[in-house]
């Protein structure tokens, strides 16, 4: 991310945290409704998630003019062009974005290298079976890319590139952006965002038999900056303007960057705050800074907090949950930091009903790790009709506000300095083992490259 752009902060004791809008854009709920895919036609896949792989980590195949590569999966040693995507990275490692207000095409070189990213799905993976009968004239370089597991399943892709007469592009893509509408979709989902506030999820809908059927209705966000004998800041998504910047659309995700600010006193502060998201499929997965100009320890009392949260149209009591991070727990005034805790490198929450679930990864950043602090889950046995009655525009601790699901950070025990947060969203409609386990040993999966 682009460290000149992250550092600008508001003037005076308010935590700039970049986090939060991440989250706003990112905490999306997007569910995948098998009856609308179709399988490939090959013996197995992976998995379903994406596969995102840094230029850096292939070098074998990396170097090359990006329009020059195409990927294969191999059927019976026919080639089947399948979508991917080639996204590229700036020196900041910021996307490179062709559309919007402030595009950056400028920044990018058209070669495949250094933290540039290579993206197909996993149900795009073919069997391993060297590809003998090419689209057209063969390659003038051809790679197989092995995926392999513990668990003994496996599978392979095939990069080829042409300099000169390459064959066309798969043309089957998974994902869309229509600006006018503020609308992500996909065959199988839609979520609409407001254009004036990019940080309100306004609705989102799952394709059921080609009926929409609404999940989640609202979004919130809040931060609580209690000072040590000074003011206290209350703020949600009411106190914070956005614009959207640039975007990209793929086949295989759309990137959108957002640019924040916040009105503080009738004042607005540009705080050269801005995020950049990626939509798949069947999930969301996005960088997250968050940067705090203090140290929560030395200069927040206990009850100094964030979330963002959403309200799901179902009630969490009356869902499957499944979590590694620790309850959420109310702060009161005689709670005190209790010291360095064991805080796991990566967190994970699986929600399910019987039909459809969503995995959510969290991993810490080294400073959280080292200082032993991180997140917590909130889940309130509320109903939608309850939710509903609380307010949208005023700033709410949890228990009080439209939200009956969300992620907890006590900023109490930030310390000063910038933070790296890693998240990932997986979303499914079928809930069997064999389909949670694959979900739950993604980070076993193992990529090489070998010429052919």
């Amino acid at each position: 991310m682009n460290l000149e752009r992250t550092s600008k902060v508001i003037a005076g004791p308010f935590i700039f945290l970049q986090f939060f809008p991440s989250w706003a854009i990112a905490y999306v709920v997007i569910f995948l409704i098998s009856s609308t895919f179709a399988p490939p036609a090959i013996a197995q896949y992976v998995h379903k998630a994406p596969i995102i792989l840094p230029a850096y980590t292939l070098r074998e195949l990396s170097g090359y003019p990006i329009n020059t590569y195409r990927v294969f999966r191999s059927v019976q040693g026919k080639a089947e062009a399948i979508p991917f995507q080639i996204d590229e990275m700036t020196r900041y490692e910021d996307f490179v974005l062709d559309q919007g207000a402030s595009p950056n095409m400028h920044e990018g070189d058209g070669v495949f290298d250094n933290a540039d990213e290579l993206s197909f799905m996993g149900e795009d993976v073919g069997d391993i079976a060297p590809i003998t009968s090419w689209i057209g004239p063969a390659p003038d370089l051809s790679y197989e890319l092995k995926a392999e597991h513990p668990s003994g399943k496996k599978g392979a892709i095939y990069v080829g590139i042409w300099f000169s007469r390459a064959p066309p592009l798969s043309n089957k893509s998974y994902v869309s952006f229509n600006l006018p509408q503020a609308k992500i979709s996909t065959s199988r989902y839609a979520y609409y965002f407001d254009p004036k506030n990019y940080l309100v999820v306004k609705g989102i809908d799952v394709l059921n038999d080609g009926k929409p059927r609404r999940l989640v209705e609202t979004s919130s966000f809040f931060l609580k900056a209690d000072l040590k004998y000074f003011l206290t800041f209350l703020v949600n998504q009411s106190s914070i303007v956005s614009k959207l910047e640039a975007y990209k659309v793929g086949p295989i995700r759309s990137i959108v960057r957002v640019s924040f600010s916040y009105v503080l006193l009738r004042l607005n502060f540009e705080m050269g705050m801005y995020t950049e998201v990626s939509f798949f499929a069947n999930s969301v997965i996005l960088p997250a800074i968050m940067y705090n100009p203090l140290d929560g320890a030395k200069s927040l009392n206990k009850g100094s907090g964030f979330y963002y949260g959403f309200a799901l149209n179902e009630n969490p009591a009356s869902l499957n949950v499944k979590s590694t991070l620790p309850t959420y727990k109310e702060p009161t005034s005689s709670s005190f930091f209790s010291g360095k805790n064991i805080v796991e490198h990566s967190y994970s929450v699986t929600t399910s009903s019987k039909d459809w679930f969503m995995q959510m990864e969290i991993e810490p950043s080294s400073k959280m790790i080292s200082k032993g602090y991180g997140p917590s889950l909130y889940l309130e046995n509320a109903s939608p009709d309850e939710i509903a009655k609380r307010p949208l525009n005023k700033a709410l601790p949890l228990g009080k506000s439209p939200v009956n699901l969300a992620i907890n950070f006590d900023l109490s025990e930030f310390s000063e300095g910038e933070h790296r947060v890693g998240f990932r969203l997986y979303f499914e409609n079928q809930v069997t083992p064999e389909l949670l386990e694959s979900y739950s040993t993604l980070s076993l999966w193992r990529y090489n490259v070998k010429r052919r």
